[in-house]
């Protein structure tokens, strides 16, 4: 059945603070700014594979920097606070399985394609991201392009990329140290330092956190009464050359490390990820190249308790993956109309999935690899000079998923998997033509391709009382969507855009119920999100900056062959309204205050549409005070003390701990 596309009243409420505040800013601007409009000359990379201004994109995309404002304990959670469409599942501060960031109604990070430095950090296993493997202390900025761009990053990006850039020296030598200390025993202790020497540039930073954790189910028995503790630990390593101008040489290495317990006393987790690249770029007067290669080692492990009585370590997780790739990308300017973008990225995947029995001798084991290669190319063209800028291009996808099997000892149980090989090509075209020095409109659209990943064609794996199926027959997953809008720049200091999209999906992997306690991945027949996002920055006064956004979402099931009920049905983990307000007093000589008020929506649990959490507010608030080398931070999450829903596939719903309240002391040099 289909359900009503409505808005609540109080996400009405924030659209029109936004474009109230927006209409102030520009009626305060003086005649002075309005002569001379400042041009936005920020360059993006993430969106067209080369330095490219943000003015010049005919696609929304945000650049958020100075993500430790926001003080939040993650980097996924600093961004979710940065850019209000970006959709967080799970956060540090409550424990969550796993974290997501979505963008667009799929609520599945296998949809979304997370890089760092410009690498991949997707797991082959279901395309999850192990977020300890981010220092947000380390970050310069991260660049979001929303949308179908497959064309330009390939497989995995169909609701959009999320680049996590970190920071390069550009000056003298820096070092940083900083101690937090939070409710709940939450200790943090973060180190850095970054310089140059010469032809050298460096950069260190690490990161270990501890804390006891909060009882987070709603109704606690004698068995789930542990609270949800957890330790992480982060280092971060890159060391770049340049033996003249125009050509450098980069090493990066980054090593994540998490484990928390479950809620019960023999149900724990843990994971770890290392991600090594090296990278050669030369830049010339009119052309320009790209060569890097790298390689992914990712862990997930743990101690699962028996279902019923919860008493004794049943199972034991060993799942482990490898990942290689490379790309290779050349520019090339033609005159000051043209520039064209040529490559070919590279990717090997590999999964070994273990389950061990502590009270037997059985072992279920799933094996898998891929390959995956695709050439790209894409051409931007300036017909009219900076009035109008077009963009097309398109990518030949090939993938093959071979060695792939599942085998049970008990009984004795071995299934090998035919080599299935898929085929696609994903074009994307735009248009961004500008009225004038303030105002652009924008119209873009693609297709985007996913094959199926080892871990959803070839796995079996039961978590208590859950067992999720792989399935063997998965399609490959597409999409066609565009999108329209318009950039505005209301004074010297402030911006607002608003764009409307459309997308329509066919054969979304999901997992869905097959009988009690059992879920199996499988295909939805077709699908569609219609949506709309505004967003704005503006200038208020002298030291005070404001950001407001609001995006709404309406997914639908339109067609489902294997569940006919659940057509008209919404996504899981996608809320239909988000609204984030922020607000900034920044006077160096004084203090620094921010406060960040987000909305969520309702949301489903489950394909089916029967597991519902509410909608509710969350404020977050710091204060913070410089004294000389040294700051000092107070800082106040879910101010409001709400206590919200949390889904987890494993567990009932569980309740976020609430209020979180920490300082900090920090010293830099």
């Amino acid at each position: 059945m289909t359900r009503p596309f409505t808005i609540p009243r109080h996400s009405l409420l924030a659209l029109f603070l936004t474009a109230g505040a927006a209409g102030a800013a520009q009626a305060q601007e003086n005649a002075a700014a309005a002569e001379q409009p400042l041009e936005l000359e920020a360059l993006v990379v993430t969106a067209s594979r080369s330095r490219t201004p943000l003015k010049d994109l005919p696609a929304n995309v945000s650049v958020a920097r100075d993500l430790e404002r926001t003080n939040a304990a993650g980097a996924a959670e600093a961004l979710a606070k940065s850019v209000p469409d970006v959709d967080l599942h799970g956060s540090p501060s409550s424990q969550s399985r796993f974290q997501t960031l979505t963008l667009r109604g799929v609520g599945d990070q296998n949809k979304v394609l997370i890089l760092l430095d410009g690498v991949p950090i997707n797991e082959p296993r279901i395309g999850n991201v192990d977020w300890s493997l981010i220092n947000p202390k380390t970050l310069d900025r991260v660049e979001v392009l929303r949308g179908p761009v497959s064309s330009l990053y390939g497989a995995g990006a169909m609701g959009g990329v999320m680049n996590f850039v970190t920071r390069t020296p550009v000056g003298r030598s820096e070092s940083s140290a900083e101690l937090t200390y939070g409710e709940r025993n939450t200790r943090i202790a973060d180190l850095a330092q970054r310089g140059r020497l010469g032809k050298f540039a460096y950069s260190l930073a690490g990161r270990a956190l501890r804390g006891d954790g909060a009882v987070m189910e709603k109704s606690p028995s004698t068995v789930a009464s542990v609270k949800r503790d957890r330790d992480q630990w982060n280092f971060h390593s890159k060391l770049s050359y340049r033996p003249e101008e125009g050509r450098e040489w980069t090493l990066g290495f980054f090593h994540g490390k998490e484990a928390f317990s479950r809620g019960r006393p023999y149900f724990s987790e843990d994971k770890e990820s290392n991600t090594a690249y090296l990278s050669h770029s030369r830049e010339l007067d009119r052309a320009s190249w790209l060569l890097r290669t790298y390689y992914s080692y990712n862990t997930f492990g743990g101690n699962i308790d028996k279902s019923t009585t919860f008493n004794y370590t049943e199972q034991v997780l060993n799942n482990r993956m490898w990942t290689a790739g490379g790309t290779l990308q050349a520019n090339y300017d033609w005159r000051d109309s043209a520039r064209w973008t040529a490559g070919v990225d590279g990717q090997s995947l590999d999964m070994d999935d273990r389950t061990l029995y502590q009270t037997s001798t059985r072992v279920k084991r799933a094996k898998g690899k891929q390959l995956y290669l695709a050439p790209f190319l894409q051409l931007q063209l300036k017909p009219l000079g900076e009035r109008l800028v077009a963009t097309m291009g398109g990518r030949f996808h090939w993938s093959k998923s071979y060695n792939g099997s599942f085998e049970d000892t008990t009984p004795s149980k071995l299934t090998l998997y035919p080599s299935d090989e898929r085929y696609s090509f994903s074009p994307r075209a735009g248009l961004l033509y500008r009225l004038d020095d303030w105002t652009s409109l924008r119209v873009a659209g693609g297709r985007a391709f996913q094959a199926p990943r080892p871990f959803t064609l070839y796995a079996e794996q039961a978590i208590g009382n859950a067992t999720l199926i792989g399935n063997p027959s998965l399609a490959p997953e597409s999409l066609w969507s565009y999108e329209a809008g318009v950039d505005r720049k209301l004074s010297s200091d402030s911006t607002a855009k608003v764009t409307f999209f459309q997308s329509w999906a066919k054969d979304l992997a999901i997992h869905r119920l097959i009988s009690a306690g059992k879920r199996q991945f499988g295909n939805i027949g077709a699908s569609k999100v219609t949506g709309v996002e505004v967003q704005t920055e503006l200038g208020v006064a002298e030291h005070v900056r404001a950001a407001a956004g609001y995006s709404c979402e309406r997914t639908e099931i339109t067609e489902n062959q294997n569940n006919p009920a659940a057509v008209g049905n919404y996504f899981t983990y996608t809320p239909r309204n988000k609204a984030l307000l922020s607000l900034r007093y920044d006077r160096p000589a004084w203090f620094a205050v921010d406060a960040t008020a987000r909305y969520k929506d309702i949301m489903f649990a489950d394909m089916e549409n029967t597991i519902l959490s509410g909608a509710y507010w969350n404020l977050d608030l710091a204060l913070s005070k410089r004294f000389g080398a040294l700051q000092a931070k107070v800082m106040v999450e879910n101010a409001t003390d709400n206590q919200y829903d949390i889904f987890d596939f494993t567990q009932p719903i569980l309740v976020h701990p609430g209020r979180t309240v920490s300082a900090s002391l920090g010293v830099s040099f």
